[in-house]
């Protein structure tokens, strides 16, 4: 077994949200595994997988943002850090599995972003690409949707 200084790290576990979500980061850093590798991300994840395809595998994010009624999480099947790195092929399976969500949950707005790189500035805690799907709780048309993100960070993330 490598010893902890030559193992590469996949988590930052300063951008965890919660207690219990450190915990969880610390045993991943502890076991110096990949939380997204598929084969472990199927296995450990708390939420099933909604929909795959050759490319992408969607869930439900195991630590959703606060305000959300859905909080999608998709990550890549094979390791893709940057951007520079996603095939051509991989946007086409993103797109069709955005278009699936759209119609299964009836989506008619929702914020998407993508994480990559240095995670002081992304406030990610995996160390490899991925991307959310934001849908905000209740069913009005005020401005509730992804102002809050942006203008004040606690809305979803809390205080």
């Amino acid at each position: 077994m490598k010893d902890v200084e030559e193992r590469q790290i996949f988590v930052d576990i300063e951008n965890t949200r919660n207690p219990e979500q450190r915990a969880w980061y610390q045993r991943i850093l502890d076991e110096g595994v990949d939380p997204f590798e598929e084969e472990y991300f199927k296995k450990n994840h708390p939420h099933p997988i909604l929909r795959e395809n050759r490319s992408w595998m969607v869930t439900s994010n195991a630590v959703p943002y606060n305000n959300c009624k859905h909080h999608f999480l998709f990550v890549p099947k094979r390791f893709v850090k940057d951007l520079d790195d996603l095939a051509t092929i991989s946007w086409i399976d993103f797109h069709e599995l955005i278009t699936i969500l759209g119609k299964d949950f009836k989506l008619d707005g929702y914020a998407l972003f993508m994480r990559t790189g240095n995670t002081t500035k992304t406030g990610a805690s995996v160390l490899r690409l991925h991307a959310h799907i934001l849908v905000p709780n209740g069913d009005t048309d005020e401005r509730t949707s992804i102002y809050p993100v942006v203008m004040e960070p606690e809305f979803y993330f809390g205080k």
